[in-house]
């Protein structure tokens, strides 16, 4: 049995109320930024996207702004309509080289 993989060593203070009782964090705001660049490299509309995802656009819009939590689903979603890899989402992340750099060579 291989071992759990290392959590990402991200402060507290990454993580931020916004409206209402939702919360988000560093890496909702790192994704939402990364699939609104995907989504002007591949030249589409948000509401294109949003009918694909089967979301509506204001929530699509928030993901892409950070306010709103995203779903692995969700997110295997946008990797798909994108063609890009999962990971790709999540490179630049805040604390991500320390988590990279334990898993190197794992078998996860």
């Amino acid at each position: 049995m291989s071992p759990d993989p290392p959590m990402l060593n991200l402060p507290v203070s990454s993580i931020s109320a916004t409206r209402g009782n939702r919360v988000t964090s560093t890496i909702d705001n790192h994704l939402g930024k990364r699939i609104a660049e995907a989504r002007q490299q591949a030249g589409m509309i948000a509401r294109a996207v949003a009918e694909e995802l089967e979301l509506p656009l204001s929530t699509y819009q928030a993901m892409e702004r950070g306010e709103r939590r995203i779903s692995a689903l969700v997110m295997a979603k946008v990797s798909r309509i994108y063609g890009l890899p999962v990971g790709w989402f999540y490179q630049g992340l805040p604390g991500q080289s320390s988590f990279d750099r334990s898993v190197k060579g794992s078998s996860i």
